[in-house]
């Protein structure tokens, strides 16, 4: 059961500034295609998820959403698990289906990390870096754009589809 959309009034600005929100996701691709080392590439996607979160969290309106929607209930907190059983699965099928379809349509694939060489840089991507990405998009695409499009007055499939879309379209360097 997803919270109560709090009681905010938003106005054309407070679009445009989550449209800015949005941005550096789309954008840091770009980027990345171009970086050469695995130090460039985690300076640009955590340098865009960091902006991404400052100027959700500098805009009153935008943070007032956010940490409503924060406020889960306790039905949300006990169907976590499922969540993660349910993401290991799509994950683990997702991951296949991707290597089939380089295989089928080889040149999709944009942009691939490079491997990380150093130990510390790589020890600090498997924890910050990590827990940055998912606080980052879960805030953004979860916490702020659910009560954002049911502001909108759209349903709660439409509001699924909407943010579904937009999620996958930030990850488009990736290839299909």
């Amino acid at each position: 059961m997803a919270p109560p959309a709090p009681e905010v009034s938003l106005g054309r600005r407070d679009w445009f500034l989550f449209a800015l929100v949005l941005a550096p996701f789309y954008l840091n691709d770009f980027l990345l295609i171009d970086a050469k080392s695995a130090t460039a590439v985690l300076i640009i996607d955590y340098g865009s998820r960091v902006l991404s979160l400052a100027i959700l969290f500098l805009t009153p309106s935008l943070r007032t959403i956010v940490l409503a929607s924060l406020r889960m209930p306790a039905m949300f907190w006990e169907s976590i698990g499922w969540i993660l059983v349910c993401t290991a699965v799509v994950a683990s099928v997702h991951e296949f289906a991707g290597r089939v379809i380089s295989r089928l349509v080889p040149g999709l694939d944009l942009f691939d990390f490079p491997v990380i060489e150093n130990n510390l840089v790589r020890w600090l991507d498997l924890t910050l870096g990590l827990a940055l990405v998912a606080i980052s998009e879960e805030l953004i695409f979860r916490s702020a754009m659910g009560p954002l499009l049911r502001q909108r007055a759209y349903s709660p499939a439409a509001v699924l589809w909407v943010s579904a879309i937009l999620f996958a379209a930030i990850h488009w360097s990736g290839g299909l």
